[in-house]
């Protein structure tokens, strides 16, 4: 919140203006040149050398230099949890996780910062007070740069049995298979002919635009959380699990895509 205060337009960095302005609100008027000073004080170092230089939330908090605040998430996950409850015992559908956050996620990264993870709680109608979403923040925010991925989060519902998304892959790849069939049997198109149909550039591998846009093509327009999803259900299927590999590229091997 101390960092929302100055991120006017919540892209999640400030930059000269948003830290002047803030400062200003604070009651302490800052010249160009302070402004400037302040902005290498908390800036990364090449950000700092830039004509523009911004700070990230986790440059703000290290150059502050205030001591890490215990954990106390456990209240947090617990409140949570209650909500999530409710929601089951109202008899509402299962929530569509996956897609309430890719709504918010307006870059498709795969992480939203604290106000768009409100917004998405919001939408399933549970009201946080703000200590507990800070120690939300905490529990899935693991490298202290503001932003909440959705793997984490994910992990923390599918934990607690509303794996929404899981059925939702299950039903996407339930119509995939229908229509890769569909080509075998009838149109007498081989495995390998199917794969080639995702694989644009023919390395041999899918990467998640080359997926997404082949289910496209399918006529099966998928989110990029359901992208993600699909990808690891993918290489699920390998032997070994995958577990031990860098997760930098994900990529689908001929192999995994038949299995």
């Amino acid at each position: 919140e101390c960092f929302e205060h100055f991120d006017d337009n919540g892209d999640g960095v400030l930059d000269a203006r948003e830290l002047r302005d803030g400062m200003e609100r604070l009651g302490i008027e800052l010249s160009p040149n302070e402004t400037r000073s302040l902005m290498d004080r908390f800036a990364d170092p090449l950000s700092a050398l830039s004509d523009d230089p911004q700070i990230k939330y986790r440059d703000f908090v290290k150059g502050l230099n205030l001591p890490r605040k215990e954990d106390d998430s456990a209240e947090a996950e617990e409140m949570l949890r209650n909500e999530l409850e409710r929601l089951a015992r109202e008899g509402r559908d299962r929530p569509n996780f996956s897609k309430l956050f890719d709504e918010v996620d307006s870059r498709g990264a795969g992480e939203v910062d604290r106000r768009q993870f409100r917004r998405m709680l919001e939408g399933l109608n549970i009201h946080l007070e703000s200590d507990m979403m800070a120690s939300l923040i905490r529990k899935f925010d693991k490298d202290g740069d503001g932003m909440i991925s959705y793997k984490e989060f994910a992990e923390f519902i599918e934990g607690d049995g509303f794996a929404a998304d899981t059925d939702n892959i299950d039903e996407i790849l339930k119509r995939l298979k229908a229509k890769v069939m569909k080509a075998v049997t009838k149109n007498g198109i081989d495995l390998l002919e199917c794969f080639e149909h995702f694989d644009d550039n023919g390395d041999g591998v899918l990467d998640e635009r080359e997926l997404r846009d082949g289910m496209e093509k399918l006529g099966i327009e998928l989110t990029p959380t359901e992208t993600r999803g699909l990808m690891d259900r993918f290489q699920d299927a390998e032997e070994g699990g995958g577990e031990e590999e860098e997760e930098e590229e994900k990529c689908i091997q001929y192999r995994d895509f038949i299995k």
